[in-house]
This record gives C-alpha cells, structure tokens and sequence, in this order.
C-alpha cells in the first residue's frame, strides 16, 4: 500500500502524458513520528473513545478491553506477515500489490478497484459524520441550527484545499490535532484512575472468562472496525525519510499506540461508571465520555472535547482523502489509469491532479446522497460501514497472498515461518470468521433491520469484478500492467 521505485518498468501512456515540467515521483521526509501522527488521524481515536468503545462495551461486557487486547494482537500479527514480505519484494508497495505478487496480476486488479472503493466510501461517509457533528456542536453551544450537508460541504472545501498541498502541510495540521486529542483522552483517564472511579479499580475489566460471557463476536467485530486505518502507512514510502525503517517503526507504533489507548481508555470508562457501565453504554452510548469528563474533569473540558471530536473528524477527512490520492497516483503509475494521474506538482511535490480527482468524486456523490437520504447519520452509517467491510476483505487477501508468497519465493529470502507461515495464517483465520460474521449479520455494521440492507456489499463485490474485468482486457490487449 505504497510506493516506492520498481525494478520492472513503469510504462507511460503516450496518449496522456504527464504535462510538461512535471515530475510523477514523490518526494518528501516525514519522520517516524509524522508518519504515526497522519495514521492515529485515519483511526481518529478521540472519535473511536467517546463513540465506538461505548458500543464495545455494551456488547463485549464489563470485559470488553479483552477485544481490545486480543485485536491489537491479531493488527501486529497482520502487520509481521505484509511488512516481512515488504521488505523482501521489490515491487512499489499497495495492498493490491501485496495482493497481485501472491495470487496474480488478474486478483491483483480487482482489488485495487476495491480497494479504492472502500476508501471513497470511508469518505463519503464521514463527510456526512462531519456535517451531523459540526451541527450538533454548535447547537450545544446554543448556535443557530445549520442543515449538516452545508457543514459537509465546508468540510468538503477545507480538505481539498489542504489536501491539494505537499503532504507536510496535511501532517503538521494533523499532527496537532492528534497531539490535542491524545491529551484530552489521557486527562480523562488519569482524572478517573486518580480518584478509583466510582466503585475503585478492579481487575475483571481484564478477565478473559468474564470476557466470554458477553458477545464476543460484536465486540471482537467493532474492535476491528476501530483499528481500521493504520495500514496506511506504506503508502507515503517515497515521501518519509528511510523508508526501510520508518514505514516498519510507525506501522507497529501506531498499532500499538492505538491498542494502549484503546484498552485503557475503554477501562476507564468503565471503571468511571462502576456497575452501571453496561446501563450507560447500552442506555447513553453518545454521552457516556462526554458526561464522564463532565464528572470526572470539569464541563469546560468537555466543550473543548466536543470540538476536538470536530476537528478529529476533519483530521480523519484530510487523511482519508490522502490515502485516495495515494492509490488513484499509483495506479496511473502502474500504467491502468491514464499517466496524467501521476502528475506532481512542479512548486508543490504534490500529486495534485489525483488529489483534485477525489475532492470531485467525493462532491459528486455527496450532492445526490443529501437528495435521496437527507439524514447524515444514516448516510454515514451504511457508506462508512461498507468502506469498513471492503478494507477487512482487502486484509484477508492481504493475509492470503503473503502466505502463497511464503510458499513460492519467500522462504528463500528468510526462512522464518513464524512471520511467513504462522503471523499471515492466524490474521488469516480471525479475519475470515469476521468476513464472514459480518456478511450474516450486515445490519451491525450498516445499520437497518436484518437483511435489509445486504445488497449494499454487491456495491464492493462490483468493484472487485470490474477490475478483474478490466485485467482481463489489458491481458487480451497485451498491455502491461501493475
């Protein structure tokens, strides 16, 4: 899931060629912790405590940091298989690269058009979250009520705007953010230790058999969701500094960053609440951080929470639309976009023409969506869910071909079969029974009533088909690709 130089040629499209003065290599020299900072904002934890682990909780019990710990384990297991087989291959790195050396170039394709899929949904989708959230900040501060779709679009202008710019200015915006949110979800975990909660500190939060009492597989489900987001980093190789060491340090950094955060900060909240935590987080999903630091910290605390959730949301935006970016440059580079798609900008070092690709995508499909669902949760909810799948299934895949890879070629360069063999088969298996759970029980994750919403995931299924449609055209044409 990034680029770097090949050794196998990188054929130009003489029809659409780059423009003239302009380069399509990246450059840059993001530094390990840079490159962490822009992942945690695709993940946007401050987002993740005060909305999702309050759902975790509501399923997985008063044991729900075991799916937390169990979840960071099984991202650090995923990560061993694909960064070991990147350090060994010399092909640009993408995950529909990783996905085209094991299973070929025709699954290799379709993935990519999935994968792409997948990050335009997650886009789309938290546009919307970013119009219903602004709107309901402003309300609480007793500002006038603006419909969430003119808040979208505001979104919408600072995030192509940004976005348009070298990756250096989206990571030090981002940067900071991540720096403030961070902070403010360890003010609220330190101020709930400091006191014991309201019933003192207890050691069953992290019992496993107190964790198998309660619904693992939602829980171990949205767990997952939360971690969404970190394999990001190979996409920035050419623009951080070594990439041979930073790409690897800041993937497992920011895993382990998120699981900390995530398993301390879930355990905080339920420690906040005692034995009323499964009432709360089933009863106030929504308000039980924001009334936690209320409690625990003070209200002005909890204002500055909600405008961080904004601006977290917008620091998510800003990476999202980059890591579009990213796949929508590589693909021309891979010759199966038209070459004009790799463009860089001559002042800026930007791959600006596949930057402004994305900012109309996203506006294109946001403008129909407010007619035909004016409700943003709802949009957000089934769009943002879909993106969610789509990266899972792309994670399978991941994990299948670095096992083929192993098989065929990888054993050769390093003999290790617990990072070839045993890492990439376990995220493997956990990954499957995910797939396949929320597959049988869509509405967890889009919402609505069982079954009413399943014919969404053929939109993923499409996508995968027309690439692998499009591989077999580039094949009969016998035009070289990926």
């Amino acid at each position: 899931m990034a680029i770097s130089e090949s050794k196998s040629p990188i054929l130009i499209d003489l029809e659409n060629p780059v423009l003239a003065g302009e380069s399509n290599q990246l450059k840059g020299k993001m530094s390990t912790f840079t490159l962490t900072m822009t992942v945690l904002a695709f993940t946007a934890p401050l987002v993740v405590v005060s909305g999702f682990a309050p759902f975790i909780i509501a399923a997985g019990g008063i044991a729900s940091p075991v799916a937390f710990i169990l979840t960071t384990l099984l991202m650090l297991l995923f990560s061993i298989g694909f960064l070991t087989m990147a350090k060994h291959s010399t092909r640009p790195r993408n995950f529909y690269l990783f996905i085209r050396e094991g299973l070929g170039s025709t699954v290799g394709l379709g993935a990519a058009f999935m994968s792409i899929t997948a990050y335009l949904m997650l886009l789309i989708g938290t546009y919307a979250l970013c119009g219903v959230s602004v709107s309901a900040l402003l309300s609480s501060f007793g500002g006038p009520e603006i419909p969430w779709w003119i808040l979208s679009l505001i979104g919408w202008c600072i995030v192509s705007t940004v976005g348009y710019f070298q990756i250096d200015v989206s990571a030090k915006i981002m940067c900071l953010i991540m720096f403030v949110e961070l902070f403010l979800v360890l003010i609220f975990n330190a101020s709930v230790f400091s006191v014991g909660g309201k019933e003192g500190l207890s050691a069953i939060p992290f019992s496993f058999s107190t964790f198998l009492e309660g619904n693992i597989a939602v829980a171990f489900l949205f767990a997952i969701l939360a971690f969404i987001g970190f394999e990001a980093t190979l996409l920035y190789r050419d623009e951080v500094k070594n990439p041979e060491s930073t790409i690897p340090k800041a993937t497992y950094t920011a895993v382990v960053v998120i699981g900390i955060v995530y398993i301390v900060s879930t355990y905080a909240l339920i420690t906040a609440y005692g034995s009323e935590a499964l009432t709360v987080a089933a009863n106030k999903p929504n308000e039980m951080f924001t009334d936690g630091m209320t409690l625990y910290v003070a209200h002005s605390v909890t204002q500055i929470a909600h405008l961080f959730v904004v601006t977290s949301i917008l620091a998510t935006l800003l990476s999202i639309h980059n890591a579009v970016t990213r796949y929508i440059y590589n693909l021309s580079k891979d010759n199966v976009l038209p070459a004009k798609f790799s463009a860089i900008h001559p002042k800026l070092n930007s791959p600006y023409i596949a930057s402004l690709t994305v900012s109309a995508i996203a506006i294109s499909a946001l403008i129909p969506m407010y007619v035909l669902v004016a409700d943003g949760a709802t949009i957000y909810g089934k769009i943002n869910g879909l993106g969610c799948v789509g990266i899972i299934v792309l994670m399978c895949l991941v994990s299948l071909s670095v096992l083929v890879w192993f098989f065929k070629e990888g054993y050769l360069k390093t003999r290790n079969y617990f990072v070839g063999v045993v890492a990439p088969l376990l995220s493997l298996l956990a990954l499957i029974i995910t797939t396949f759970y929320i597959v049988q029980n869509v509405e967890l994750v889009l919402g609505g009533e069982v079954g009413e919403n399943t014919h969404y995931l053929y939109i993923l299924v499409l996508s995968f088909v027309i690439g692998v449609i499009l591989a077999g055209y580039y094949k009969y044409k016998k035009i070289k690709f990926m």
